[in-house]
């Protein structure tokens, strides 16, 4: 549905009321909600548990496309409501316009500050796969260890919260 509303803003961008919301920042919202969406497949499944390579970097792609996607969503958001607020409480009532070049400027360096907390965090403390190994089961003659497989980094939660801590200012 988020791509047939893309196509249909692109397709009737130069539409009178398309054009006065903005397409451009539509776009943004529409791209970051899709990566969002794409979050939750990777989220919902797993790669093969036999090479760790690959298991870091299906990790990696989880984080990066649900944090790139909140940051483009919510930012143009953010953009497009800051730029109502300043028109409307402008006091000198003077016509004042805020070009889209100014709002995609404010998303870029929202989108800059993800991407070094994400490149910094995958530098110096990146994903590997973990193992939780739980209690064993008996029936009859079957005996089932099961298991966990997981994504895991040493401080996983200083980058955590150093994101919700971001992402929560963004809110």
């Amino acid at each position: 549905m988020a791509v047939c509303f893309l196509a249909l803003n692109i397709r009737f961008r130069n539409h009178r009321y398309i054009k006065m919301s903005s397409p451009n920042m539509n776009n943004l919202i529409i791209v970051g909600c899709i990566l969002c969406y794409m979050s939750i497949l990777l989220l919902g499944t797993d790669p093969d548990h036999n090479d760790r390579l690959l298991f870091s970097y299906w990790c990696t792609a989880r984080s990066w496309t649900l944090a790139l996607g909140f940051t483009l969503a919510f930012g143009a958001m953010f953009g497009k409501t800051w730029r109502v607020h300043a028109i409307f409480t402008n006091i000198k009532l003077n016509k004042k316009v805020i070009k889209d070049y100014k709002l995609l400027m404010i998303v870029l360096v929202l989108v800059l500050i993800d991407v070094i907390i994400l490149v910094t965090w995958q530098i110096v403390d990146p994903y590997d796969m973990s193992v939780k190994k739980l209690s064993t089961e008996v029936y009859e003659d079957i005996e089932v260890i099961p298991k966990i497989i997981y994504c895991y980094s040493s401080h996983m939660e200083i980058w955590l919260g150093t994101l919700y801590i971001y992402k929560g200012l963004l809110l």
